[in-house]
């Protein structure tokens, strides 16, 4: 069940860093660091928190990872935890 629901919330947080980044769902991958490989802003990190926040009804505080070094996985981890 907990591989079920990290392949879900791994393909919707993919789904939504693309629409906020206007890129290919297949250039998102787990490893992909959001400013380094994605070109993510402070401001693009800011809209995927929120739509994080909207889509998994959580409050998302990505603010003690460095933005440089966040990646998918991180975040799809941290949703993972979050929703329990």
């Amino acid at each position: 069940m907990a591989d079920t629901n990290q392949f879900v919330v791994g393909e919707t947080v993919r789904r939504l860093i693309a629409e906020v980044l206007e890129l290919p769902v297949g250039n998102v991958m787990d490893s992909a660091l959001l400013a380094e490989d994605l070109n993510a802003s402070s401001m693009d990190l800011v809209a995927v928190a929120l739509a994080l926040d909207d889509e998994f009804d959580l409050e998302i505080d990505l603010s003690g990872l460095p933005q440089s070094e966040v990646s998918v996985g991180q975040i799809v981890d941290y949703v993972v935890a979050q929703r329990g």
